[in-house]
């Protein structure tokens, strides 16, 4: 793709019923060079009842940053690096629709109200509050945003698909260089799509740059300037011997190398649906309740 387009992407039964939870049949298809390690979460802490739906992660100067998806408050939480909860902070005069995703850049906060079930919405937002003044915000306090306003130019009712069939949902932003880099959650073909937007514009109509072969769903993303690596976080449509997984992508002069992209499997399935980069390279995930478990953060240490 053009650089344009992206800067203006013979074992016992139980042996056997583990390795098929980990490497299922329904794992994608890749070529050997991308198949990593299956990798272990260890549980950081659980996560209070407040945010047990908690669908996004940011880390923003040693402190984490939540917030609950579809029906609840339209506020942030902030942890401290004992995962213990400091404060709430309301952005005011917006709705939580239906918010999946947070991300940052050194002076903003964005979240991402695009999460789409059904295929409906046919424009979407994404928030952008000022770092500053959410970290001056008392508990309970109140910040605002400015919103950005978007819509995909190859969305039409025909290809929306249905309930939990759409190729146009979304639950992962993250920002590389001076952009929204923004990934679908495609429930019927198990693929994700790039879009990129502008920061600083209002409204906007986007087309989509590239697809991935991901072979899952992705909930998260979080882009590590200093290593130069996206990570893009998801897990499988099937809920029986289902598995979560996580694609660590190259980024080199603001385009991806799709091809050096490698592909870890995590050895424990559950919701997770957050992730941010943590200063010594490994990676933060945050789950929400669901029959495989309660909110938690996780930690991730890659092997390779």
């Amino acid at each position: 793709m053009r650089r344009g387009a992206f800067r203006s992407f013979k074992k016992p039964l139980s042996a056997l019923l583990v390795t098929y939870a980990l490497w299922g049949c329904a794992a994608p298809a890749m070529s050997p060079s991308q198949r990593g390690s299956v990798v272990d979460v260890e549980t950081e802490s659980l996560l209070p009842k407040e945010v047990k739906e908690t669908s996004g992660l940011a880390l923003v100067g040693g402190k984490l940053w939540t917030m609950n998806d579809s029906g609840g408050a339209p506020a942030l939480y902030q942890f401290d690096q004992s995962y213990s909860f400091e404060k709430r902070v309301k952005v005011q005069g917006i709705k939580n629709v239906d918010w999946e995703s947070l991300a940052n850049n050194d002076t903003h906060l964005f979240i991402a109200d695009c999460g789409n079930n059904k295929g409906k919405r046919k424009a979407l937002d994404i928030y952008r509050v000022p770092l500053v003044k959410l970290i001056k915000a008392d508990h309970k306090g109140h910040v605002n945003a400015f919103r950005i306003h978007f819509k995909y130019a190859d969305y039409t009712p025909e290809k929306a698909g249905g309930a939990y069939s759409t190729n146009y949902d979304c639950e992962a932003i993250t920002v590389i260089d001076d952009q929204i880099w923004l990934f679908s959650k495609n429930w019927g073909d198990l693929q994700t799509r790039i879009y990129t937007l502008d920061p600083d514009v209002s409204k906007q109509t986007v087309q989509p740059l590239d697809t991935w072969p991901v072979g899952g769903m992705i909930t998260g993303a979080d882009y590590d300037p200093k290593s130069g690596r996206l990570a893009l976080l998801g897990y499988s449509k099937v809920s029986a011997f289902g598995y979560s997984f996580i694609w660590i992508v190259p980024i080199n002069q603001g385009l991806p190398d799709w091809k050096g992209a490698r592909y870890h499997q995590l050895n424990r399935y559950a919701q997770w649906e957050g992730i941010a980069w943590d200063t010594d390279g490994s990676l933060l995930l945050t789950s929400e309740k669901s029959p495989l478990g309660g909110p938690e953060v996780g930690r991730v240490h890659l092997k390779d």
